[in-house]
């Protein structure tokens, strides 16, 4: 029948938005909206550390759909990379140093502008 959600009938079957939304990890800045003033501060110097240092706009949550594709077929890339991606400018820098071709060195720098969520020592 009808997808619901809270009690409430969803707009939408698909709860991959409910999904993403649970687990968007972007500061308010990233997300595009103005901080929380009930939400403690963060200092420039705690944000440094963070990809794009936490204020650099990230249009999509971790969890939302693909945002660059790879493949090899002709003109194929430039008409499936249609979106604004954002990516790391020091990673892309040094890919294409290092002889890496754009349409590869955008897709690995793209994956670097946010922060890793498990870090190994």
């Amino acid at each position: 029948c009808c997808a619901r959600r809270v009690g409430r009938l969803a707009d939408t079957d698909v709860r991959w938005a409910t999904v993403a939304a649970s687990v968007d990890d972007r500061t308010p800045f990233e997300r595009g909206e103005p901080p929380d003033e009930s939400a403690p501060r963060r200092s420039a110097e705690e944000l440094a550390p963070l990809a794009g240092g936490g204020v650099a706009p990230l249009p999509k949550s971790r969890y939302e759909s693909i945002s660059v594709y790879l493949a090899n077929c002709g003109g194929c890339m430039k008409r499936y990379n249609d979106l604004d991606a954002p990516v790391d400018g020091r990673s892309l820098e040094r890919l294409l140093e290092g002889g890496v071709d754009d349409d590869l060195a955008r897709h690995v720098a793209h994956l670097f502008v946010r922060d890793p969520l498990v870090i190994m020592k």
